[in-house]
């Protein structure tokens, strides 16, 4: 469901990552192979007028959201959120909308996008700053702290929203969104504060039962991933608690959560950026063949965690890992999208129904995927 817009990456999406630093045990698995998958019905998502477009987040039922090019040849200076609406839940069909931005000039992504296709975002004026918005039919600005920037990271079923936002102090705080409680009312913004001893905290997903994952920073900006519990189900007041950092890193930071706890991230070894999943223990996840480097984004209920890692070529490979092994997503493409060109690239989020999106590359450009498993289509 969820998609942070600036992350670490494998390399095809422009990122500004924390710097990270920390120490601890971890279980690290050592083997990767490529165990039996269904095939996948492959969609290209479309563009917005422009030559580009990247899909970051997907809902249980088949929504999809991302940023695209408004222009050929825009870029970084002409993109804005869409959503990509199935014909109908679960489809391999659909319609790429624009959801625009807060104001005419500015620049806009979305990052995560919910079952009923609530989505949620950042817009970027070119004056600086940013603006988390939420998408409903209606692209409203969700309220911050007091300081100019904030961003929305992710939204559950429920319509939680979590992300970022500076306080007037110029300390960036974790925030959790309260949906309305009625019609006419707006969301709330509740700070989730930090740990004694660090300076900002950060929020990139939210599971079902309101547990936010991200990380929280030291004065220099070194971060670990860590996990905010609430008191109860859904509220508003909770307790931080820092994840281990797997052996040979300087630190971590948490990229998505599931329903039950596992939690999925990226750390940054000497030898590589490794991706991990978290499931009371730490494990490490292996890349492909001749690779040193991958990069977790997403966890579905299953366990089954979508990323990337390099080859032996430094290219970069879209991958799912399921029991701790790693498969090629390019390897159970149909034969009509490999002969056209695509290359899968990064795999961003995957859903209970097993559908994955993220970024192929087609020539020298970037569209935004989704993967259906064949054996769910209809």
């Amino acid at each position: 469901m969820k998609r942070t817009l600036l992350r670490l990456t494998c390399g095809l999406v422009a990122a500004a990552p924390l710097l990270v630093v920390g120490a601890a045990p971890a279980s690290v698995p050592t083997t990767a192979a490529t165990p039996p998958a269904p095939a996948y019905v492959f969609t290209d998502l479309g563009v917005l007028g422009g030559l580009d477009s990247r899909g970051h987040a997907l809902g249980s039922s088949g929504y999809a959201a991302g940023l695209a090019d408004t222009s050929p040849g825009s870029w970084i200076f002409g993109f804005h959120a869409f959503r990509w609406e199935p014909v109908r839940p679960g489809a391999t069909t659909g319609t790429i909308v624009d959801l625009g931005a807060l104001h005419r000039r500015d620049l806009s992504a979305a990052t995560a996008v919910n079952a009923s296709g609530v989505t949620v975002g950042v817009s970027l004026p070119p004056t600086g700053g940013s603006t988390a918005f939420v998408y409903d039919g209606t692209l409203r600005a969700l309220p911050g702290l007091g300081g100019r920037l904030s961003s929305a990271a992710d939204v559950n079923d429920r319509g939680q929203v979590v992300g970022e936002a500076r306080r007037a102090n110029g300390r960036d705080h974790a925030v959790l969104w309260q949906p309305p409680r009625g019609a006419g009312q707006a969301f709330e913004v509740v700070d989730l504060g930090r740990p004694a001893g660090r300076f900002a905290t950060s929020a990139t997903a939210v599971n079902e039962r309101g547990l936010v994952v991200g990380a929280v920073a030291d004065r220099d900006g070194y971060a670990v991933a860590a996990v905010w519990t609430p008191d109860r189900p859904h509220g508003s007041t909770g307790t931080w608690l820092e994840l281990p950092v797997v052996p040979g890193a300087t630190g971590s930071v948490a990229e998505d959560v599931n329903r039950s706890g596992v939690v999925v991230g990226q750390a940054d070894p000497r030898r590589g950026d490794r991706g991990w999943l978290w499931d009371g223990r730490m494990h490490l996840l292996p890349p492909l063949p001749g690779g040193d480097a991958t990069y977790a984004y997403g966890v579905n209920d299953a366990g089954v965690t979508a990323g990337c890692s390099n080859v032996a070529d430094f290219s970069a490979r879209a991958v799912l890992w399921r029991d701790g092994q790693a498969i090629d997503l390019n390897d159970l493409m149909p034969a009509w999208a490999v002969e056209a060109g695509y290359v899968l690239r990064e795999a961003h989020e995957i859903n209970d129904h097993g559908q994955v999106v993220g970024v192929a590359s087609i020539g020298d450009h970037a569209h935004a995927f989704l993967l259906t498993p064949a054996e769910n289509w209809s």
